[in-house]
């Protein structure tokens, strides 16, 4: 009778303490583990089925968009970066996503949800709840079907292959959520495995460079680059001709980074994970002492939104790799550009990039060649220019 008796209160109280309650659907699945592992049981995840909006609120919160929280801390050098994305202004940035298929359902999609998710006080969780409240209610899916997805989602080939597939889309959502306005144009290279020959590549950066895109973004990782047969030196060649190439620096640890992130002009981009209150370099993040990486930004445990055909709706799952590091500048380069409006030169945007960007752990020297982009002192800088009334002539 008294266990009886204490159940019931502990249910009033949790009632009083998670009041939100509707009938709708499950709440997305959130996967809480590693992605390292090798054997399918090994991957373990915890479902959100609890019709308590609070309660999913505060599963998400460990997760929370930690990359967000990572920029909102260089408030400290000056005004935060997200007061610039309320600016329209009058040039558009385009960027080109040379990546696996983005469909038009992610297009609308990945459109909505970078508003739902792009915040401009970080440090404010009221803000935060709105935003995660307005993606929860927006889910269509039933439970049922849901129930159906969950043994799949336990296989830890099905999730590979899931984010494989969706490779190009959590690219461009990540984008997104540091440069809303930014016009994206997907073009699709490699297949739902994430492969792709030489002359795919080729065609798709020839494509590429008759949109005249302003960045150039390569999901990928060219593991037999020999510079010895003609496709070779045309793939460096015509990547010389782009303004700006972001690529991943590659997750295969301390190695030589991989191409075509190791080219001079291309932008490699390593990863970073939060341990406490320090920035460490990721140890799946490819650099070493006689082959940095140009840039680090956050690269573990990134949460993205996955369009499930088979639900019909979206689940969130964190992303670890250097490929969403490279997204996330991606979309850092296109809000200095953006801010930019062509008052500086490539050479001049990069001059800045490298000026000031900062190795925020002593551990990042021997493997890191400048650090992460500290956007207010960029901002500041070309605002400085602006007022000078220089303007870069293409």
């Amino acid at each position: 009778m008294v266990m009886k008796h204490f159940v019931c209160i502990i249910f009033l109280a949790s009632s009083l303490v998670y009041p939100f309650n509707f009938d709708g659907p499950l709440y997305p699945y959130i996967f809480l583990s590693e992605q390292s592992c090798v054997e399918d049981n090994c991957f373990d995840i915890t479902i959100v089925e609890d019709h308590s909006l609070q309660y999913c609120i505060k599963l998400l919160k460990p997760f929370w968009f930690w990359h967000f929280d990572f920029f909102h801390e260089q408030e400290k050098y000056g005004p935060c970066f997200f007061d610039s994305q309320q600016q329209v202004y009058e040039q558009s940035v385009v960027v080109a996503i040379l990546d696996t298929k983005i469909s038009k359902k992610d297009f609308q999609g990945h459109v909505a949800c970078a508003n739902c998710f792009n915040l401009n006080q970080v440090g404010n969780f009221n803000k935060k709840t709105t935003s995660i409240e307005l993606f929860l209610k927006a889910s269509q899916s039933q439970g049922a079907l849901r129930n159906l997805l969950t043994p799949m989602m336990k296989k830890k080939t099905f999730v590979d292959h899931l984010i494989k597939k969706n490779h190009g889309a959590i690219s461009m959502y990540l984008i997104k959520q540091i440069a809303p306005h930014v016009q994206i144009i997907s073009i699709p290279i490699l297949n739902s495995d994430a492969g792709c020959s030489k002359q795919e590549l080729l065609d798709g950066l020839q494509q590429a460079l008759c949109y005249k895109v302003d960045i150039l973004h390569l999901g990928l990782q060219v593991y037999n680059m020999d510079n010895a047969t003609a496709n070779d030196q045309k793939i460096k060649h015509i990547l010389q001709q782009f303004p700006y190439v972001v690529a991943p620096a590659g997750n295969n640890g301390t190695m030589l980074i991989g191409y075509p992130a190791q080219e001079k002009n291309v932008i490699s981009v390593g990863a970073c994970k939060k341990v406490g209150q320090k920035y460490l370099v990721a140890d799946f993040s490819q650099a070493s002492s006689s082959n940095k990486v140009d840039f680090i930004l956050p690269g573990h445990n990134i949460i993205a939104p996955l369009w499930i055909e088979e639900v019909q709706d979206y689940i969130l799952i964190p992303t670890t790799g250097t490929s969403m590091s490279a997204a996330l500048m991606s979309g850092v380069l296109a809000l200095i550009l953006e801010k930019n409006q062509r008052a500086l030169s490539v050479d001049q945007i990069m001059q800045l990039l490298y000026k000031h960007s900062i190795q925020l752990d002593s551990s990042w020297r021997d493997t890191v060649e400048y650090g992460t982009p500290i956007l207010p002192l960029i901002f500041q800088d070309i605002d400085t220019f602006k007022k000078k009334k220089i303007r870069y002539k293409k």
